[in-house]
């Protein structure tokens, strides 16, 4: 892709997500996208809570998909990335209330998968969850 493509693509993708329902539904923000990286931050409101106020898990491996999903399709001219596997370890948990950030950065690329690592923060920059998602590689649009 041309520089003037990427930064196309990267105002489509930013524009896409503004309309995401389940990204509205969990409160979460595309705070920022790069070729290869994107941010994806959530409150924990909550309709996302389990009883003891923490916030459910897989609203956190929500989070973090999204952040993944985002980074791996930065790298392509167009289309829509597949989860194949994702692959999260959770060292503490987001408590009502609290922000959580998922940064993910593409590390590796073949011709049929796209490898992104995501690292989920609290608001206290205090680890939350981190891991690895596989895309596959998007097939050409004719």
């Amino acid at each position: 892709m041309t520089e003037i493509e990427q930064l196309h693509r990267l105002e489509t993708l930013k524009t896409e997500f503004r309309h995401q329902p389940c990204a509205k539904h969990i409160v979460a923000y595309l705070d920022r996208l790069e070729h290869k990286l994107a941010v994806v931050s959530g409150t924990a409101i909550e309709e996302v809570l389990v009883l003891s106020g923490i916030v459910q898990g897989g609203i956190v491996a929500a989070v973090a998909d999204y952040a993944g999903v985002y980074a791996a399709m930065s790298i392509f001219p167009d289309g829509f990335t597949e989860l194949i596997q994702i692959s999260l370890q959770y060292v503490r948990p987001v408590k009502r209330g609290q922000r959580m950030t998922a940064t993910a950065v593409v590390v590796s690329q073949t011709k049929r998968f796209v490898g992104v690592t995501v690292e989920v923060l609290g608001d206290d920059m205090k680890l939350r969850a981190f891991g690895m998602l596989t895309f596959a590689t998007p097939k050409p649009t004719p």
